[in-house]
């Protein structure tokens, strides 16, 4: 009314204008948030029975995969992808952070996964209209989650979200709340690997303020001398010491322009 709209629900014969016609209104809001409850729960049961038999409950096999195409419920290696996947937990290892690969990848111009998968006509990414300048535009939040992605090693992980009845959208729950499977489809990685990386990634510099909610004092106020990007300082806690590292902000996303960098 505030904003001078008028509802009609036809089926329930609703007419805001007609102040006759609200009396049930209370009545059937509570009555449609039930069914949609109820509804919800249906389905969380049928995914969960799926899920606890061991078969993956994600639409669309993760980058370095595709689905048989004579069994929907298990993967088989994408051997093109796969190579990539086996190329960035080798670079990590090697010693390469996750920016310095990102920009490994996009120098030798390997398309990002969503550019892969619309070139494959899979996944979400076949229906959406994607700005080519991206094609190659890697960065560190795809590098850490295909580092992370337990996938690799040949399991199936369900219920790493949930969605919410009321807002349809996938919610991230606690690790221990995760059905791990182990060893349903071939790895790309093995496990040795990856569990050397997941060591790194966890005894990785964390880029925040400490946990007093301290920010260094020389924040913001030192630049590079080469490009004169702003610094950014890294606080380490190693051997119960504190080190403090800068480096170059423009050379960390990999969008460094002088040589030096």
């Amino acid at each position: 009314r505030r904003n001078n709209v008028r509802f009609i629900a036809i089926n329930n014969g609703i007419d805001s204008k007609d102040q006759n016609t609200l009396e049930f209104v209370p009545f059937i809001n509570i009555m449609s948030e039930w069914y949609a409850r109820d509804i919800s729960k249906k389905v969380k049961t049928g995914i969960k029975t799926k899920g606890a038999s061991g078969k993956p409950v994600a639409t669309e096999a993760p980058y370095g995969y595709i689905k048989d195409p004579n069994n929907k419920d298990y993967w088989i290696v994408d051997k093109e992808a796969a190579e990539v996947v086996k190329l960035i937990f080798r670079l990590f290892m090697d010693g390469k952070n996750r920016n310095q690969i990102a920009v490994y990848l996009k120098e030798k111009e390997i398309l990002t996964p969503t550019f892969y998968m619309k070139q494959q006509d899979r996944g979400t990414a076949k229906s959406r209209k994607l700005n080519e300048e991206n094609r190659y535009n890697w960065n560190k939040a795809t590098i850490t989650h295909i580092l992370k992605r337990q996938e690799y090693c040949g399991d199936v992980v369900n219920f790493k979200t949930e969605k919410h009845y009321k807002d349809k959208r996938n919610h991230y729950v606690d690790k221990d709340k995760w059905q791990i499977i182990p060893d349903v489809h071939e790895p790309i990685i093995d496990r040795a690997t990856y569990e050397n990386v997941q060591r790194i990634l966890k005894n990785a510099p964390v880029k925040r303020p400490n946990g007093d909610g301290e920010i260094h004092a020389l924040s913001g106020l030192m630049y590079c001398k080469d490009c004169g990007t702003k610094m950014h300082i890294r606080t380490i806690h190693k051997n119960n010491k504190v080190q403090h590292v800068t480096y170059c902000s423009e050379y960390a996303k990999g969008k460094a322009k002088h040589p030096k960098c």
